[in-house]
């Protein structure tokens, strides 16, 4: 009788899904805007972060790096530190997504390129550790609002008093 219920315990244990397994391949993390700019201009970048399985994540924190010679104007919502580098996510519900825009203007020598570096830090309800998973954009300042031309005879004569 013991063996049946043993073999029965495990056959459920292999045969029966579990719909409470986490996954961190289903956890989505992007960053889309605009990949060239022009040097001292607005852009905007939309970060989304989604979970496709059935386990909440708690303790989500977003932390962003940016790019060299960005400036950071605006966040929806707004960031939790004077940096503006980090928003406190608490819990990201099963099957829920979720997104901040920043706003800022970028600086930089043409066609350098430089990366956004996002990292979204959470512990799945069923988990008793943090993870992270990490997203880049890399983007380039690929023209110049400003241009330099020289003009001038194409030549000269020496003593020429002109």
């Amino acid at each position: 009788m013991g063996g049946l219920l043993a073999a029965a315990a495990w056959a459920g244990f292999f045969f029966m899904p579990n719909n409470k397994k986490f996954s961190e391949g289903q956890i989505n993390l992007n960053i889309d805007g605009p990949k060239s700019v022009i040097s001292g201009t607005t852009a905007t970048y939309k970060i989304s972060f989604e979970n496709n399985q059935s386990v909440a994540l708690k303790k989500a924190t977003l932390n962003v790096r940016y790019p060299e010679g960005f400036v950071f104007l605006s966040s929806t919502p707004d960031a939790k530190n004077s940096g503006h580098t980090e928003w406190q996510l608490n819990e990201i519900g099963a099957r829920k997504k979720k997104e901040i825009i920043i706003t800022g203007l970028t600086y930089g020598s043409l066609n350098q390129k430089q990366s956004w570096r996002v990292f979204l830090t959470y512990q799945p309800e069923n988990f008793g550790s943090e993870l992270q998973k990490a997203s880049i954009l890399d983007v380039a300042v690929t023209k110049s609002p400003f241009s330099l031309a020289i003009n001038g005879p194409s030549k000269t004569i020496i003593g020429n008093g002109s």
